[in-house]
């Protein structure tokens, strides 16, 4: 059964008290990294994932200090500035998926990859399909469907399909949706 959603451009501002999760501590931290203005998170997990993606947010161009309570990032506005190097998600699926939907919003070439699981267990090409279809450049450098990949955007608004059987694409491009035009 196929579904059809409609993402429009819309504000938010408030609070919002995270509890101590990975999904939400990285969902948090890499949407942060991407609004424009300050964020401050409280209530992180700290985990390898949660480091995975403050270092990933870096090197987009957030710029991510410690407090106290958690930690304040300031976002790049929906424009990813191009990596130095490649993106290594460690052993997280969803850093993978949600930062290299992200990256498509930006008009770089960005590389991803991982650690063994990641490259060999992780399938990325339900993403990459959904990515191409809203005319971001994205393929997998083995052309086998795993990291390491490669990324171009930037993303433009219109329909894409992708398999859901896995909500971590659906996720990353929801996410990446709310940023283009």
């Amino acid at each position: 059964m196929n579904q059809s959603f409609r993402v429009r451009k819309s504000s938010l501002a408030g609070s919002v008290c995270l509890p101590p999760s990975k999904s939400h501590t990285i969902r948090a931290i890499l949407l942060a990294a991407f609004t424009q203005g300050t964020s401050h998170l409280h209530h992180l997990l700290d985990s390898p994932d949660a480091v995975c993606a403050v270092r990933t947010a870096c090197q987009f161009g957030a710029k991510v200090e410690s407090t106290p309570t958690g930690l304040k990032i300031e976002g790049v506005a929906g424009q990813p500035h191009p990596s130095n190097d490649v993106i290594d998600s460690g052993n997280s699926g969803q850093v993978l998926r949600f930062a290299s939907a992200l990256a498509a919003l930006g008009n770089s070439y960005t590389v991803f990859t991982g650690d063994e699981s990641i490259r060999s267990n992780r399938p990325i090409q339900p993403l990459l399909d959904g990515l191409r279809g809203l005319q971001a450049w994205a393929v997998s450098t083995r052309q086998n469907g795993y990291a390491p990949f490669i990324v171009k955007g930037p993303l433009k608004s219109g329909v894409t399909y992708l398999d859901g059987a896995d909500s971590q694409p659906v996720s990353g491009l929801l996410m990446a949706a709310a940023f283009i035009e």
